[in-house]
């Protein structure tokens, strides 16, 4: 055999070869069936393997349904390509911790704003809902429908010069803002507003909100009293009675005014109410939580 003529041969080998790949290729799907309809039948594989279908991989775009389980979860997240698509996933498919929640605290009238009578909120926790023992926290409040008394008494030798108190308000779901009202042992006092967003785990500044909320410093034999009084108007409501709830979050700082501080206490944690993936994520608006306004005879 000539030299030519071997080369035809190769040649058209390369061909036919490249032939039967691309046909195994675009007919790939009739031939699987056709293989498991012949496995069916010799008994190599069971009936109901003809009903399963060949799922097609979403693309940039794709909507992915809200998985049942973790796993689903995980597999889920790592086929969705953008970070646009991705962000919109995570803020739908929330993953919380299933520890006890915080039962739902209430805010007394008292014409005088006084918190005497009031009763303490229920203890705050670490953001993963664990018990932190130092330092304690004791928070009460009052209305007089104008404004909002917060008494938030720190205990403890343990207590530090740096601890800060930060109060998270809006008035309900549908609220275009929320105020952070700050304070620390120290007296620094900062209110600051934020844009509600579609996603709940970011925030922005909004407008200089023009606040004339307060905040003092009351010495006791009990311990540090960090008071706040915010007007009821900040909240875009023209005065609160009883019966009307907004939402809230608490969040006392251990040591430095990190917003992010893993030491963090909070009335509502987030571990709990918004997403237990991204550490203390104190900007999640999903934990501003209801408080209830009541007459002063319930408790």
């Amino acid at each position: 055999m000539g030299e030519r003529n071997i080369k035809t041969l190769a040649w058209r080998a390369g061909v036919l070869f490249i032939a039967f790949v691309a046909c195994f290729i675009l007919f790939r799907h009739p031939i699987a069936r056709l293989n498991a309809k012949l496995l069916v039948a010799t008994g190599d594989l069971p009936p109901s393997a003809l009903k399963k279908k060949i799922d097609k991989i979403p693309d940039k775009t794709t909507t992915i349904i809200k998985p049942n389980n973790k796993k689903s979860v995980k597999k889920a997240e790592n086929r969705i390509r953008s970070n646009k698509d991705r962000q919109r996933y995570l803020d739908g498919n929330p993953v919380t911790s299933k520890l006890p929640e915080t039962p739902t605290p209430s805010i007394p009238f008292s014409k005088d704003l006084s918190t005497d009578a009031s009763p303490a909120f229920p203890d705050m926790r670490g953001f993963d809902g664990t018990v932190i023992p130092h330092p304690t926290i004791r928070v009460k409040a009052a209305t007089n429908g104008k404004a909002i008394r917060f008494d938030c008494m720190l205990t403890g030798k343990k207590t530090l010069k740096t601890c800060q108190v930060e109060i998270l308000a809006m008035a309900d779901r549908n609220s275009k803002r929320f105020i952070s009202y700050a304070t620390d042992l120290k007296g620094n006092f900062e209110v600051a507003m934020f844009k509600t967003l579609k996603s709940p785990r970011t925030r922005r500044p909004a407008e200089d909100p023009h606040s004339k909320a307060e905040s003092s410093l009351v010495e006791t034999s009990e311990g540090t009293i960090l008071r706040f009084d915010i007007p009821v108007a900040d909240l875009d409501l023209p005065r609160l009675k009883p019966g009307d709830r907004i939402l809230l979050q608490i969040i006392l700082r251990n040591g430095n005014a990190n917003r992010a501080s893993s030491s963090a206490m909070h009335l509502f944690p987030t571990h709990i109410y918004a997403d237990n993936r991204f550490g203390p994520d104190n900007n999640d608006t999903r934990a501003l939580r209801p408080v209830k306004i009541t007459n002063g005879a319930e408790k």
